[in-house]
């Protein structure tokens, strides 16, 4: 390699292999002494299972016995899985200790021998240019110096390279160890993560599709938000029954107000259908009787209103009763709420009283929107059910304070998971 090649070539610098070859081994130290421990628990546990070994021969015992199980076994593969995680990592920090020196060797070696190896090539340059003979022979012995420099420098290329190779096949070989723990029976199943997915997924629709559908344009999301959360509560309940993972208090308060919320409108609208025309037509009391509209029919009729809706229906008549002549019909009532006063005021005693103005009208078209015109509905249409409707009116309460309360519980046990993490962290500090 001649010097102009060289300075055009210009290794001057080799990649450092970073990382910490101690910090590797003190993390495996950690896990072994972890495995170590778990180890020691699964012997004294499986010991105490075993009357043969301990003499618990007390009821308690018995129970004990009973009860621990594969629990072990599983402690056993617990440890196992640190114990080899630990090996695979000191000998990560083994392959990296040696590459690092190897690379350090050969940065150093490379600079060392780069300035003598271009030096010498700039001699021999000028040997033969010379026109003295001697500076020309000369020019061999440069030659000679030049090619011992480079020879080095090629020697520190290729050792740098190979200290590489071998770090890398070093971390494959952790990676692969490592990886191969997954399936030693403790991680999770691919059905397990599928449902807890599922989970994860229809809480999130439920979430944005229900905070969306409080808008009128977007009414429509709500059946999509009431799916995504029965969709969300049939995943947790799968994994509550089959692995025991879950809050089984947190799974009833929220299917309780996912349930109560989707009977109150039902049993709403129940309650406004009437088959007064079929009564009144009636010439005896048993006649009158058949009539009647019953309970069934009732939850019938609002089923069918409650899937009209859904699909986007706006009022119309139910379909027929069955078990009824005549067919029943939905009454409905629209009160008109105060008007509002949008003038905008002038002077501050007059802006007080008009925000106590605005906050008392809308509090009242808000009541009546909320309560009174679905009662009045009721109380005006003949043949109706305020017993139904007072169920309803029951049940939607009851489904709101169900909600709150699961959303209280979570944030509560969300509160208390993350205090018991830090104060472990402390710990262990």
């Amino acid at each position: 390699m001649s010097a102009d090649v060289a300075r055009a070539v210009q290794p001057r610098a080799l990649a450092p292999l970073p990382g910490d070859p101690v910090e590797v081994r003190a993390l495996a130290d950690v896990l072994a002494r972890q495995g170590e421990g778990v180890a020691a628990l699964g012997r004294t546990v499986g010991g105490l299972g075993d009357p043969g070994l301990v003499g618990w021969s007390s009821p308690a015992g018995s129970a004990f016995a009973r009860r621990v199980g594969a629990v072990p076994a599983v402690l056993a593969a617990v440890a196992n899985r640190y114990g080899v995680a630990a090996s695979a990592l000191r000998g990560l920090a083994d392959g990296l200790a040696v590459a690092q020196a190897e690379v350090a060797w050969a940065q150093r070696v490379l600079a060392e021998e780069w300035g003598p190896f271009l030096a010498a090539g700039d001699r021999m340059a000028l040997a033969e240019a010379s026109p003295d003979p001697t500076e020309r022979a000369a020019a061999v012995v440069h030659r000679a110096e030049m090619v011992a420099h480079g020879e080095r420098v090629e020697e520190a290329r290729r050792r740098h390279q190979l200290a590489w190779d071998a770090f890398e096949v070093a971390d494959r070989r952790c990676a692969t160890t490592l990886h191969a723990l997954l399936d030693d029976g403790l991680a999770d199943s691919a059905v397990y993560d599928a449902l807890t997915g599922v989970s994860r997924a229809g809480g999130a629709v439920a979430a944005v599709a229900g905070t969306l559908s409080l808008a009128p344009p977007l009414k429509v999301l709500a059946p999509v938000a009431s799916a995504a959360e029965g969709v969300r509560l049939a995943a947790d309940g799968t994994v509550l029954a089959a692995y025991g993972d879950g809050d089984a208090t947190d799974l009833l308060l929220r299917g309780g107000a996912a349930l109560a919320g989707g009977a109150a409108p039902l049993l709403k609208s129940g309650a406004r259908a009437t088959n007064a025309e079929a009564v009144r037509a009636a010439t005896t009391r048993a006649e009158r009787r058949a009539a009647a509209l019953t309970t069934r029919d009732r939850l019938a009729a609002g089923t069918r209103s409650r899937l009209a809706d859904l699909r986007g229906a706006r009022g119309g008549a139910l379909g027929g009763l069955g078990g009824g002549s005549g067919r029943a019909h939905t009454a409905g009532a629209t009160a008109t709420a105060g008007a509002v006063n949008r003038v905008r005021p002038r002077g501050m005693a007059q802006t007080r009283a008009w925000l106590a103005e605005q906050a008392q009208v809308r509090a009242t078209a808000w009541a009546r929107r909320r309560w009174l015109d679905d009662l009045d509905v009721v109380l005006r249409t003949e043949g109706s059910s305020l017993r139904m409707h007072v169920t309803s009116v029951a049940v939607e309460r009851t489904g709101a304070d169900l909600g709150r309360a699961a959303s209280v519980r979570e944030h509560v046990t969300s509160g208390d998971e993350d205090r018991r993490r830090h104060a472990a962290v402390e710990r262990h500090r």
